[in-house]
């Protein structure tokens, strides 16, 4: 039985190109594959450039040479409706924004999880009602993460303010979220297990550079 999924990329300028994928669209399939072998951008990309596909495997092209197709495939290889079965109207699909793209899915009765990789962030993985979760394990488990700590930063350079919330779950700190005017800068945190190291964060509105130390994060 298929387990609809949505795989997407996000560029820098906030726009979302989207591919569907028939089967094993589970955190524990794709989103368990996306997470150990598509981690560079440029892969991410060739796969999204295959447009719809049937399932997901590890390496994006088959041997130069070889007989891969739809009804032979490849083993490791991506299954792909255009590339593999010559179907037409499988490109990807455009959206103007990340929240358009979370509202369409969380919305959309065929599509149970979705998957957006960011070049900073990495993949986040959604469930079918748009809850983000930053691991596979996390969607497949529904732990959610919480807001530990809400407070204010000051930029030092000019003065301005931005809002914080440090989210972490059993005791481990993962993401810095920068909160202005709905606007939201995510700074990966994978190396500040117990906060214990400063954080370099630039400022919204004058971009200079400022640290932000760990007592600040709440460590112990």
């Amino acid at each position: 039985m298929s387990t609809r999924s949505r795989i997407a990329i996000e560029r820098a300028d906030g726009t979302i190109s989207s591919i569907y994928c028939h089967f094993d669209g589970y955190p524990d399939g794709v989103g368990k594959c996306l997470a150990k072998h598509y981690t560079a951008w440029n892969k991410v990309q060739r796969l999204l450039d295959l447009g719809d596909i049937s399932y997901i495997a590890e390496r994006v092209e088959p041997t130069p040479g070889g007989t891969h197709s739809f009804d032979n495939p490849e083993r490791d290889v991506v299954v792909a409706y255009g590339r593999d079965r010559g179907e037409g109207n499988v490109e990807a699909n455009e959206h103007p924004s990340l929240s358009a793209f979370v509202s369409d899915m969380s919305q959309d009765i065929f599509i149970e999880y979705f998957y957006v990789f960011n070049r900073k962030r990495g993949w986040t993985f959604y469930d079918g009602a748009g809850t983000a979760f930053p691991t596979w394990q996390d969607c497949e488990s529904g732990d959610v993460l919480a807001p530990a700590e809400i407070d204010v930063l000051v930029c030092p350079h000019c003065g301005a303010i931005d809002s914080i919330v440090v989210h972490q779950r059993e005791h481990h700190y993962y993401t810095l979220e920068m909160v202005d005017g709905g606007a939201e800068i995510a700074q990966d945190l994978a190396d500040l297990w117990w906060a214990e190291n400063d954080v370099d964060y630039a400022c919204n509105a004058c971009d200079e550079a400022f640290l932000v130390v760990s007592e600040f994060l709440g460590a112990s």
